[in-house]
């Protein structure tokens, strides 16, 4: 009996060993996986960026996941590995991080230090912050032309009384726009499943929010600090219950007065129609089966070529596509989604005419 437990003890150590070593093999593969698709998505010298909130389980649920001051990329350690060194903006102290613990950060303004010693000689001003207001608040793909992501033109600096009055610092307007609400504390009614309120902001465009049902559901950021808002972006889930956020409505202000409700209504419930979702796409030529002119118009977001979703000619001058919208239309912008597994450059130049006519192939048509 004995020998027969021993031999028994022998079979399952060596089957418990054969188990973990092949889940520390799929452990390595699948991070080889992981590291090859970072380094799609690579980072440049100088590039801002933000840094993973390390303390964000001593603080609980509501910390921020990603720090607010951005740092600036110093180099890359390893061309074959997404490792990369870091620094503050404004900072020397140099820090080593994971491509997975960094978010890439839209230009904007600098982080700029708190004026110390002021600040312990005076009491903090009175008054409530002001807050973004929203549901379910991610990219909309759905039927409308995406507005760009909010921009802060003018940025109100209050000093004290006796201070002369300082002017307000007018930012231009950026092809890339900033995305002030990126990283933000959030919070909202309820949590379903693992919709948590700080997916919305931060940074993906495959996480959601969720509360469970209720009534007058409501999601909201926290700014921090005063924004002129130009513009609201909204990524909705593209599924079966993507008319869930009918009905949505967006205050902002400083007020949490009847919930937040009091600040003025800057967004009703409707959306503008993505005209190009129901248009007829052609374009010079066709690359291969993967390069149809009707996947640019699919209402899928995959940047990767092989996956279908991207439209693509053959080498040859003066390439075009275009959508033959069916009907007029007001056009108020435009949204164009480039590749992002290589060859993004190849985009450079391109070059949007609207209109009716297509007299000299569509280029007399207004840029």
């Amino acid at each position: 009996m004995e020998g027969w437990v021993r031999a028994h003890h022998r079979t399952l150590s060596g089957v418990y060993e054969k188990v973990l070593e092949s889940v520390r093999r799929q452990q390595l593969r699948d991070k080889e996986r992981y590291d090859r698709r970072l380094k799609t998505l690579p980072l440049l010298p100088g590039d801002r960026v933000l840094v993973r909130n390390f303390r964000r389980r001593e603080r609980g649920k509501l910390a921020p996941r990603w720090s607010p001051r951005p740092f600036v990329v110093v180099r890359q350690l390893q061309p074959d590995r997404p490792v990369y060194v870091v620094r503050p903006e404004g900072g020397r102290e140099e820090r080593t991080l994971h491509r997975n613990n960094l978010r890439a950060c839209p230009v904007g303004d600098a982080w700029r230090e708190p004026p110390v010693e002021e600040e312990a000689e005076r009491e903090p001003e009175p008054g409530p912050r002001r807050w973004a207001w929203g549901w379910n608040p991610v990219w909309v793909p759905a039927r409308g032309p995406v507005r760009e992501p909010a921009v802060p033109l003018e940025e109100q600096h209050q000093g004290e009384a006796a201070e002369p009055p300082v002017q307000p610092e007018v930012v231009p307007l950026r092809r890339s726009a900033q995305n002030i609400s990126l990283g933000k504390t959030t919070s909202q009614s309820s949590t379903f499943y693992r919709g948590q309120a700080d997916n919305a902001v931060d940074g993906e465009h495959d996480t959601c929010i969720r509360t469970r049902d209720e009534t007058d559901p409501w999601w909201r950021v926290d700014l921090l600090r005063p924004h002129n808002i130009t513009a609201i972006t909204i990524t909705n889930r593209d599924d079966f219950i993507a008319e869930m956020i009918d009905g949505a409505e967006i205050h902002i202000g400083n007020s949490l007065e009847n919930n937040g409700n009091n600040n003025p209504l800057v967004f009703l419930p409707f959306f503008e129609e993505n005209a190009a979702s129901f248009g007829r796409a052609t374009q010079s030529s066709q690359w291969d089966k993967f390069g149809d002119a009707d996947n640019a118009i699919d209402r899928k977001r995959q940047v990767k070529y092989l996956q279908g979703s991207c439209s693509h000619t053959k080498a040859e001058t003066d390439p075009w596509w275009r959508v033959d919208l069916l009907q007029s239309f007001n056009v108020t912008s435009v949204a164009v989604t480039n590749r992002a597994d290589c060859c993004s450059d190849r985009i450079n130049g391109a070059e949007i005419h609207i209109g009716n006519s297509l007299e000299n192939n569509g280029n007399d048509n207004p840029v």
